[in-house]
């Protein structure tokens, strides 16, 4: 039948209604209701729905003091309920530390619930983020359907690239942000949530401010903690440690396979300036690393453009665009680990929500 809402002893309860009819040889005796709670079957639903959360600050390969102050101040409000912004380029971690910050708190064993705004389709970020009753759509669920926050309840929800959002969205957001509640499209009463915000962005969200794309009121809302992550370019000591876990984990994915990467080759990546920071560095080198047919991988298995990247060296003739090498490589990752595009973006560093979306950039089919 669907969802309605019951008044008992002076409460009202939101349940799931199901009616059955008790029928003796053609004849109708009765009806049997059953009625769920609807918050028993969110909760239950939030044991698939939730994102992996495998990150934690013990996990974050660094030695960079500027990183490791930020890791230092990140635990220190873990526990708290307060919004987190973390900026920063992107590929420099922000998913990562939504993780850590997630896993260190009260809520680690709780949903964590991440969404990429930028690859919500427009006319239904709302409808994703705060759900809808039922009517609402007419090519709706018959029951409704219950939006990421209310799925995120208890837990923890990840905004990531948060100043995509359009701007009659961030009104209602903003008023999710200012009494924890929040209502279904079509709705006519409120869910309380006890939730975590944690939004990121790798714009400037004070100039889209200026701009007047990014409401005001929202922006001083969700920058109450706020954290910008450093490039990679400001964290040059990290390069040699990153490399190294990127290999290992090749290594451990590829059983009997035992590479590693010349001294000579590790200053060439060193050396380089990468616009993409960590991602784009895990690219080439899983890159290198299958294109090596040897147990040592050098300057000669990295992509010839990289020369154009870096700092003192001449330019060398491309044989690709970064475009292009990143297609080729989620193609193979993406065959590699039989179509599976969860494990695919994991091998190559990238998060669930934006392989699946450049998967529908590159015609990749799964």
């Amino acid at each position: 039948m669907g969802e309605t809402f019951l008044t008992y002893r002076g409460a009202e309860l939101r349940v799931s209604m199901d009616v059955y009819r008790i029928e003796n040889f053609g004849t109708t005796d009765g009806y049997v209701v059953i009625c769920r709670d609807v918050g028993d079957i969110i909760a239950m639903s939030q044991q698939f729905i939730g994102s992996p959360t495998t990150f934690q600050f013990e996990t974050i390969i660094t030695k960079n003091p500027m990183m490791l102050d930020i890791i230092e101040q990140c635990r220190q409000v873990a526990d708290q309920r307060v919004p987190i912004l973390l900026e920063g380029e992107s590929g420099t971690g922000k998913e990562v530390f939504a993780q850590s910050i997630h896993n260190a708190g009260r809520r680690r064993n709780k949903p964590f619930v991440a969404v990429n705004c930028a690859a919500l389709p427009i006319n239904l970020v709302e409808s994703e983020l705060f759900g809808y009753e039922k009517g609402s759509f007419t090519d709706g669920l018959a029951t409704g359907k219950a939006g990421k926050f209310e799925l995120a309840n208890s837990g923890t929800i990840f905004l990531d690239e948060i100043g995509e959002l359009p701007l009659d969205v961030q009104a209602k957001l903003l008023r999710v942000l200012d009494n924890y509640r929040v209502t279904r499209i079509g709705g006519k009463t409120e869910k309380k949530l006890d939730i975590r915000v944690i939004a990121a962005t790798n714009r400037n969200l004070y100039d889209l401010v200026q701009a007047q794309t990014f409401r005001e009121d929202l922006y001083y809302r969700i920058n109450v903690m706020n954290f910008t992550l450093p490039p990679l370019s400001q964290r040059k000591e990290d390069i040699p440690l990153l490399i190294a876990y990127f290999i290992d984990q090749l290594n451990m994915e590829n059983r009997g396979v035992g590479k590693h990467m010349s001294e000579a080759c590790v200053r060439a990546l060193s050396e380089s300036v990468w616009k993409g920071n960590i991602r784009e560095l895990q690219n080439a080198v899983t890159r290198a690393y299958y294109l090596c047919g040897e147990t040592v991988i050098t300057a000669a298995h990295l992509p010839k453009n990289l020369s154009n990247m870096r700092v003192g060296s001449a330019p060398a003739r491309s044989v690709g665009t970064c475009v292009e090498m990143e297609e080729t490589l989620m193609r193979q990752a993406f065959f590699q680990h039989e179509r599976n595009a969860a494990k695919a973006a994991a091998a190559i560093g990238m998060s669930r929500a934006t392989f699946y979306r450049k998967m529908r950039v590159y015609g990749i089919v799964n």
